[in-house]
């Protein structure tokens, strides 16, 4: 019988394990392993850098700079640094960017004397050019976005203020702009916007301090600036005028905001609020389409040990709530960094669990079926909490006659618990079951099937 549930498993949920996630690969190192920059590169493939400690003498640092297929997640190509000014035992690769014509460029900084220095890269991590921009008074750069003519980074001069600037791809500067603050409480966060728009994200002050948000044109003149309250990511699709923010909630640590403000004028265009306990929104990505896509941890400290999954939760073009999961990614303790491909597919940059190493999951944005809180459409059924400790609560509209049952089966295809949908809100106790991944399934009287995914801690 279990090996009747486990085939009806594997049924309902082909599209979701072939579909969603394309591939997921991990990659070790020998040291102590930190990686910093990450791109998609012109024809695909994935370029990611920062250092690895430790691995020639103590205390000592290499930069590494790692090339992955990005069709297949398997690594082509790993190289260290070699010596040279801006590549010595002390840096790390902080950004890595391309120029329209495919030239890699690259900022490496030091901690001591701290200094951010701008390398162009002849092929992998061999540098062409490279010069300090402590020259300056640049000790460390924040964020860089690309343009058909040039480069926007933020670049911090001290506690006090960082640089707006802007520069060719021959490194030579086009414009510069000082913001001024009390004290640089996050660091700041820079979108594309089009006709060469940039638009910065920064705070003035550390914990008690107010977040701006700041819009430039393609000359550096500022066009509006916003107080923000408590955003702390910020996306845009460099195609459309639109920037999108996601911000905490005082006194509330499991809901986080999502905003859609216009690069015209800084005016909120919708917003909407999610709610989820042990989430953490650590990352923002907007298509080509409007949707948002929100990526971040999930963390159950009731595991034993204590576990992390990968969640994703995806929203349409005006702020709609469509669907959110959570991924059990083996070797995962934490979330880095989230990209939307230029075929639109979702990559993921994690941290594992070793410090000799990260993990790269590969997603298709568009191909699920079945998620954690998804409504099930086919009967006007909806499910919370969840995940879930002790119990949950089946929610149905327009049940009328038609007669329903549920059941919930484990993983290993095990049957957990069976009943009827009678009532519009029924209560389904899961004290007892062990923590882990269950499939509650719901069958009407003429066979048809849909499942949802749960998670008891």
């Amino acid at each position: 019988m279990r090996s009747f549930y486990l085939s009806l498993l594997i049924c309902l949920f082909t599209s979701v394990i072939q579909g969603q996630i394309i591939w997921s690969k991990s990659y070790e190192f020998q040291g102590s392993t930190t990686s910093r920059a990450f791109i998609e590169t012109r024809n695909g493939d994935f370029l990611i850098g920062g250092y690895t400690f430790g691995t020639q003498s103590s205390g000592s640092r290499n930069l590494f700079m790692l090339k992955i297929n990005g069709s297949t997640g398997d690594s082509l190509k790993l190289e260290r640094c070699p010596s040279g000014p801006s590549c010595n035992d002390r840096s790390w690769i902080e950004h890595l960017f391309e120029s329209p014509k495919g030239e890699l460029l690259s900022f490496n900084e030091t901690y001591y004397p701290p200094c951010a220095y701008l390398s162009k890269h002849t092929t992998g991590i061999d540098i062409e050019w490279g010069f300090p921009l402590c020259i300056d008074t640049i000790h460390y750069v924040n964020a860089v976005q690309t343009f058909a003519d040039g480069f926007v980074f933020a670049g911090q001069f001290s506690l006090n203020d960082f640089i707006l600037q802007k520069r060719d791809y021959s490194g030579k500067k086009i414009w510069s702009r000082r913001i001024k603050v009390r004290e640089i409480g996050i660091q700041p966060q820079l979108v594309a916007l089009p006709e060469g728009k940039v638009a910065i994200l920064y705070r003035d002050g550390l914990n008690s301090g107010q977040t701006y948000l700041e819009c430039f044109d393609k000359d550096g003149k500022s066009l509006w600036r916003n107080l923000t309250g408590g955003v702390y990511h910020l996306a845009s699709n460099p195609k459309t005028p639109f920037i999108y923010t996601i911000e905490g909630i005082r006194n509330n640590f499991n809901t986080f905001l999502l905003k859609k403000i216009s690069a015209l004028n800084g005016q909120t265009l919708w917003e909407t609020s999610r709610e989820d306990r042990n989430f953490s929104a650590t990352g923002l990505g907007i298509d080509s389409s409007g949707q948002v896509f929100v990526g971040g941890n999930l963390y159950i400290p009731d595991f034993s040990p204590a576990k992390a999954f990968l969640s994703l939760t995806k929203f349409d073009a005006n702020g709609k709530f469509l669907w959110r999961d959570y991924y059990e990614q083996p070797g995962f303790i934490g979330f880095q960094k989230m990209l939307i491909t230029k075929k639109e597919d979702l990559i993921f940059l994690l941290w594992g669990e070793t410090q000799n190493g990260f993990k790269l999951v590969k997603m298709n944005k568009e191909v699920i079926s079945t998620s954690l809180d998804t409504p099930l459409k086919e009967f006007n059924i909806q499910t919370f909490p969840n995940p879930v400790n002790d119990a949950f609560f089946i929610q149905t509209q327009e049940l009328v006659d038609r007669k329903l049952s549920y059941q919930i089966i484990a993983a290993d295809g095990k049957k957990m618990s069976q009943g009827q949908v009678d009532d519009d809100l029924q209560k389904v106790g899961v004290s007892n079951f062990p923590k882990g991944i269950y499939f509650l399934i719901f069958t009407d009287e003429n066979g048809q099937s849909s499942a949802q995914k749960i998670i008891k801690y």
